[in-house]
């Protein structure tokens, strides 16, 4: 069986950009790790990054502008609209790609590119 990690990816920001994180575990590989993430050096600090994103934006608008990949290397790049939570709310948009290794199956390694 072939995995579509093109699609996997995609479902990966879909779900966990929702708050669902059901799929960290079939995903990512044990011993992941983000090479640009300080800190983010396990699933589980993948989902505490990800919540802690989720508790200071609301997620306004996002884009799925490309996917690439093969069965080695995977890639996706958006437009993301975000509004700050609190009473100084302000809307910020960009530009964010994120890039992973796969061994096993599953995402080992991370790479980001700062918000554009």
């Amino acid at each position: 069986m072939t995995i579509d990690f093109r699609e996997r990816i995609r479902r990966l920001y879909d779900e966990t950009l929702a708050g669902d994180f059901s799929c960290v575990s079939e995903f990512f590989h044990a011993k992941y790790r983000s090479l640009t993430e300080s800190g983010e050096d396990s699933p589980k600090a993948f989902i505490e990054g990800t919540k802690s994103l989720l508790d200071m934006y609301e997620i306004v608008d996002r884009t799925v502008l490309f996917t690439l990949g093969d069965e080695e290397h995977v890639g996706i790049v958006q437009h993301v609209k975000l509004r700050t939570r609190g009473r100084q709310s302000r809307l910020e948009q960009s530009l964010r790609a994120d890039f992973y290794r796969i061994e096993d199956g599953q995402f080992i390694e991370h790479w980001g590119i700062p918000p554009l």
